[in-house]
């Protein structure tokens, strides 16, 4: 018997304000316990976003979420330590995010997964939604977890149909409530219209029967072969994605640039300086969504509006 059925991991630095509708979403789904890595030091993430940092802390206390400073640059000695697997990115100017989400995924395997039955992978801007359970606890029931390695999931890029940039960055679980969610609308041979993905998806796992995880793959061992491809009939996430820039303008940007090499690319592993009392958090610009950089026809889809409400105690 495990201490938790379900737990989600994350990592995220650029978007803390989504923090607090992403927990209390999932946890009103069936999510019991939410492992949150910042890729920084939480001294700067109390500086740069304080209201999301005490939140955090509460959440901690109720045994809600475990926050992880994840503030590992890019030597990563203490991976050879941990024996973690030296997975090749395929590029040297891959960004420092990926190279640390992956020893993210495998922090939380090793280190957690002994205490739940099943461990998913999503960041803050993917709410999963199931289409025939109004919770995710009896969406999983279905399934026998000692024989499943993990169960994919389908990605549907989606937008919040009158959303602001202001308001995106003040995000709010209402406000899921409050806009209509547009995803795109494709046909399958038989003239049946689903939801469109053009992503491969993210997965929930069985942290005693996988080997190796990717961002959107799973190496499993071999003698746990039903791996679970959901059908968008059953669930997956709205990804509410926008797109983001650097604010060159940003003090707090111009500090610690200056502390890389001249045009390095992967610089991630940021830290606030406090020469300047007066820097500027807004670190990052963000733009439209990621949506609408895809060609096809839209629809909107509400199903995360019924499943808010039936959450609501």
């Amino acid at each position: 018997m495990y201490k938790y059925n379900l737990v989600f991991t994350t990592m995220f630095y650029h978007n803390p304000f989504m923090v607090e509708p992403w927990v209390e979403y999932h946890k009103n789904l069936g999510v019991d316990h939410f492992y949150l890595y910042y890729d920084g030091l939480l001294s700067d993430l109390e500086k740069k976003a304080p209201d999301t940092y005490n939140k955090i802390l509460e959440y901690c206390e109720q045994d809600i979420t475990t926050l992880i400073e994840w503030d590992i640059h890019d030597g990563n000695s203490w991976r050879h330590e941990l024996n973690i697997p030296n997975v090749d990115m395929g590029d040297e100017n891959v960004r420092l995010w990926e190279k640390h989400r992956m020893h993210q995924f495998h922090d939380t395997l090793w280190k957690y997964g002994h205490l739940t039955n099943w461990v998913g992978n999503f960041d803050l801007d993917e709410f999963f939604i199931t289409e025939k359970h109004n919770n995710i606890t009896d969406f999983l029931s279905q399934y026998n977890v000692d024989k499943v390695s993990h169960i994919r999931v389908i990605n549907n890029w989606a937008e919040l149909d009158g959303m602001t940039m202001k308001e995106y960055k003040k995000f709010d679980l209402n406000d899921l409530l409050k806009y209509d969610t547009f995803v795109l609308k494709s046909k399958d041979k038989n003239g049946e219209i689903f939801l469109y993905s053009t992503s491969e998806g993210k997965y929930i796992y069985n942290p005693r029967n996988v080997i190796e995880l990717r961002n959107h793959h799973v190496e499993v061992y071999p003698d746990y072969k039903e791996v679970v491809h959901l059908d968008y009939r059953d669930a997956s996430y709205l990804h509410y994605k926008r797109e983001w820039t650097e604010n060159s303008e940003s003090n707090l940007r111009k500090d610690y640039m200056r502390k890389w090499p001249t045009g390095h690319k992967n610089v991630w592993g940021h830290h606030i300086s406090d020469s300047d009392p007066n820097y500027d958090i807004d670190e990052y610009i963000f733009g439209k969504w990621a949506l609408s950089n895809i060609e096809g026809e839209k629809i909107f889809n509400n199903r995360i509006k019924d499943l808010i409400r039936g959450s609501i105690k």
